[in-house]
């Protein structure tokens, strides 16, 4: 009885540590096309982007479900190409599903979380709804001061950026110029004053 007992202890471990491996390899495989994905876009390739985030979604839903973080960020990323392509109402649906996603597998502390409520607080501001947007901004701005060591992530700049411009477009530019202007400080001393990006 106590060889039965441990060789289906045994089995039941190797099947769960089987399990845990092939999330592993699917959340690397969807990891993989996000960024793909996200490549496309960046270089305009607006319809070749979706196919492949397409394919991620699907592999997502019949791998991992759709509660997964990683279906979250085929969320996020379709948000963007559906803002890129003007389509704001599914851009929002998409931003929402994905926050909602992260906030409870990830919770809301979390770096993903944060980047995905600049991009809802992004969008609201280009749809003329401002007011939806400054507390996204700033929940996402004390979250990456929080769990970032230092202020040297991309992600912290665009927070600060689109914060920015929010500010600006409002005409409110003594708010405005001092995120500019630590956005500026930030990357003078992360990339050097010598970078493209610094300009």
């Amino acid at each position: 009885m106590k060889h039965s007992f441990i060789f289906l202890l045994t089995l039941c471990s190797c099947l769960f540590l089987s399990a845990q491996s092939v999330d592993s390899l699917t959340i690397l495989e969807v990891d993989s096309l996000i960024k793909v994905s996200h490549d496309l876009m960046n270089s305009n390739l607006l319809e070749r982007a979706l196919e492949v985030n397409i394919v991620a979604e699907k592999i997502t839903l019949e791998k991992l479900g759709r509660e997964s973080a990683s279906f979250g960020k085929c969320c996020n990323l379709r948000g963007r190409a559906y803002e890129f392509e003007k389509e704001y109402t599914n851009a929002e649906i998409s931003y929402l599903e994905a926050k909602t996603i992260y906030e409870v597998e990830l919770g809301k502390d979390n770096l993903e979380y944060a980047c995905v409520i600049v991009n809802l607080a992004s969008l609201y501001d280009k749809i003329g709804q401002g007011d939806k947007s400054e507390s996204f901004y700033k929940e996402a701005k004390e979250i990456f001061e929080k769990r970032l060591k230092n202020r040297g992530h991309p992600s912290y700049w665009h927070c600060l950026y689109r914060d920015a411009i929010r500010f600006y477009n409002l005409a409110q530019y003594e708010s405005a110029e001092p995120l500019f202007l630590e956005i500026k400080n930030l990357k003078a001393s992360f990339l050097g004053k010598n970078s493209p990006q610094y300009a």
